[in-house]
């Protein structure tokens, strides 16, 4: 008997979220020694491009995901875990291109300005999966980021000891490319783009709704 949607959606999901955290992660423990082969041979010089590389991606998350979530309420999930993952095999695929430390700066900007892969699964599997199972589908989706999380560096490492480090962005923007693919291919998505009048409502407008709930302002 073949799986009923949603099983299929959740294994889909899972797979691609693997994958790409597996990708995200891939490089970590080597970018120290990448910016040095950039062409930053002190260690102490390179130990701040590297802290500076690590942060970027955080700054430009923490702008980005608001927009991101509102795209996702006209729009639809599915086109946001899309649209995270291909942006990430891009990102990486070009940072094996880079020639100079501050090329990976740009990149890791961009990233975490075009990403968000996360957020944007959790988001979708809370909507392609029934609500009697979403705490299994959500618990399993955690082991998919942080097995990923876990495997990438290992891995990683190995290729990059291996073959070189920019072999090792190559192999991380297959993998992310693969996680993409996945949703395009295997996950349904049933949506129902909302009236009008709810989608003109933007992000500064969500924001006030939220801040006006009772309780919120304390917890932040």
């Amino acid at each position: 008997m073949p799986p009923t949607p949603w099983k299929r959606n959740l294994a889909a999901i899972f797979f691609a979220q693997l994958t790409t955290m597996i990708a995200f992660s891939f490089v970590f423990p080597f970018i120290p020694l990448y910016v040095q082969a950039l062409g930053v041979p002190d260690p102490t010089k390179a130990a701040q491009w590297s802290g500076w590389i690590a942060a970027s991606t955080a700054l430009t998350m923490a702008v980005a995901q608001p927009i991101w979530g509102n795209l996702a309420d006209r729009f639809g999930r599915k086109p946001m875990v899309i649209r995270s993952m291909i942006a990430g095999s891009i990102t990486l695929g070009l940072m094996g291109l880079a020639t100079h430390p501050w090329h990976i700066l740009v990149l890791r900007l961009l990233q975490g300005m075009l990403t968000g892969t996360v957020t944007a699964s959790t988001a979708l599997v809370a909507t392609v999966v029934p609500k009697q199972r979403l705490g299994f589908a959500l618990g399993l989706l955690q082991v998919a980021m942080f097995g990923g999380s876990s495997l990438g560096p290992l891995v990683g490492g190995i290729v990059a000891d291996s073959f070189g480090f920019r072999a090792s962005f190559g192999a991380a923007c297959l993998l992310a490319l693969a996680g993409g693919l996945t949703v395009i291919t295997l996950v349904r998505e049933d949506f129902t783009p909302p009236p009008a009048t709810a989608a003109r409502r933007g992000v500064i407008a969500g924001s006030r709704v939220l801040l006006a709930l009772a309780g919120f302002p304390a917890i932040i």
